[in-house]
């Protein structure tokens, strides 16, 4: 009988505005330093606005948007 996978933490969706800066640079195309930039530009209104985040562009953002959620 087919199961459907238990999500892992990395699954997990992550909050913009409550992820610490480990939490965030598990994101795709994110490390410690756009991290640390993600969480100086808070608080975020809507998950587009990471597309503003220095260092973070369109590609880096589409590649973390499905993982982000605002709470």
């Amino acid at each position: 009988i087919p199961t459907s996978p238990v999500p892992t933490k990395s699954e997990e969706p992550i909050s913009l505005n409550r992820a610490s800066v480990t939490e965030l640079a598990q994101l795709p195309g994110i490390g410690p330093v756009r991290a640390q930039a993600i969480v100086e530009s808070r608080p975020f209104v809507t998950v587009d606005e990471l597309k503003q985040v220095s260092g973070v562009g369109a590609k880096t953002a589409s590649l973390a948007l499905n993982r982000v959620v605002i709470y």
